[in-house]
């Protein structure tokens, strides 16, 4: 058998959405979907050619898909994040009392800041903050990371709006554009072994926070976000200390269902959500999934710069692979090698399964956690570690 994308890692929180009267639980990354039926449990495996996505669960042993002479270890690609349906909280105001034991005495007087991104989880994390001010004294400085030629402007304005209507000061920067242009030029795009814009929108962050005398970062992580965050933040899940040095982890503890309540209680709703795309981000993000690609299509500052990037990594590392399946399928996400292998496995599954899902479908389910009501047991904190925790 030929190579394996067994190392491949992912960020693929199952969401809920009521499919057909029934509680599925929708996970993406890449170029898998996976749907599993809450009640039963049992899945379904999709991979995502072009606008369709073609049902390989019969093809898909153990979670494994063998085609074209390659294998994907679909499992592997999700990122092993725990298929979660719960809410540990109430509403922001009794987490905030949760919170407000621990922490008080902790975070007087103290000036913090949080990276604010538009999305639900910084926009719960925003949101908790605020409530906790209202009973200690800290300062807090909320800042924005606009990452150019990557990311849609329209993004910047939606903080601007969140700042409104939150009634919060929020400073929006960027990184060097000299700096950006070079590196896409030599880079190309991020891809998901090699994320160079992490680095790149994370330095005016630690800037800000040097220069502004910064005693605690705010990290807006969860801990049953991703995989990697997961086996990270589990010790804080398990033990609720939430505060360890100068970081923050102020909705570590919390489910996907507890952070959208709170982004709808305070009316700050991105609209890629609405559109069926999982998570606020650059749109040239290599972790968004193929057809979140295709979902929304904004207008960005200078589509000629990327064009141009995109050609020459082509050229250096693609050129082997035809120019409109590079395009097509979104290839730069990949090495070259797994993008050889991707495009191998598309090729065969496309003849050999029947196109199951389209775009329309995805954006039905993946808003649904916004758009319907979807009735989520309260399980609480600690019955929620119990469920989850490794034995």
């Amino acid at each position: 058998m030929g190579d394996s994308a067994a190392k491949w890692s992912g960020m693929a929180e199952p969401l809920p959405a009521l499919d057909r009267g029934r509680v599925v639980l929708v996970a993406s990354s890449a170029d898998v979907t996976r749907l599993a039926d809450y009640d039963s449990g049992c899945s379904r495996w999709y991979l995502w050619s072009g606008d369709a996505a073609y049902d390989v669960t019969e093809h898909a042993r153990e979670g494994v898909l063998r085609a074209g002479g390659y294998y994907l270890n679909l499992e592997r690609l999700l990122g092993g994040t725990p298929q979660v349906f719960c809410r540990t909280v109430g509403s922001i105001e009794e987490y905030v009392g949760w919170l407000a034991e621990g922490l008080l005495g902790k975070i007087e007087g103290k000036k913090l800041m949080l990276s604010y991104s538009g999305g639900k989880d910084s926009t719960a994390a925003l949101a908790v903050l605020l409530r906790l001010m209202e009973r200690a004294s800290f300062r807090l400085h909320v800042v924005h990371v606009h990452m150019p030629y990557i990311e849609p402007e329209d993004n910047v304005r939606f903080v601007e709006f969140a700042a409104r209507r939150l009634g919060v000061d929020i400073e929006v920067v960027e990184p060097s554009r000299a700096v950006m242009r070079r590196y896409l030029l030599e880079e190309g795009l991020p891809y998901r072994r090699g994320r160079w814009c992490t680095y790149l929108k994370t330095r005016p962050l630690k800037v800000r926070a040097k220069r502004g005398g910064v005693d605690i970062l705010v990290i807006g992580d969860r801990a049953l976000e991703a995989g990697k965050r997961f086996h990270r933040l589990m010790g804080r899940l398990v033990s609720g200390q939430l505060l360890k040095g100068k970081k923050l982890y102020i909705i570590a503890p919390l489910t996907v269902v507890d952070v959208v309540s709170m982004a709808k209680e305070c009316g700050v709703v991105h609209p890629d959500y609405l559109a069926g795309i999982t998570r606020v981000s650059c749109y040239y993000c290599p972790y968004r999934s193929v057809f979140e690609l295709m979902l929304v299509r904004p207008r960005l500052e200078d589509e000629g710069l990327v064009e141009e990037a995109m050609r020459r990594e082509w050229r250096r590392w693609y050129s082997d692979i035809p120019w409109e399946d590079f395009k097509l399928h979104h290839l730069w996400r990949y090495i070259p090698k797994m993008a050889r292998a991707m495009l191998r496995v598309k090729e065969a599954v496309s003849k050999a399964c029947e196109a199951a899902l389209g775009l329309d479908d995805m954006r039905r389910l993946n808003s649904s956690i916004w758009l319907d009501e979807i009735e989520a047991p309260l399980l609480g904190r600690e019955a929620l570690v119990r469920a989850v925790a490794p034995p």
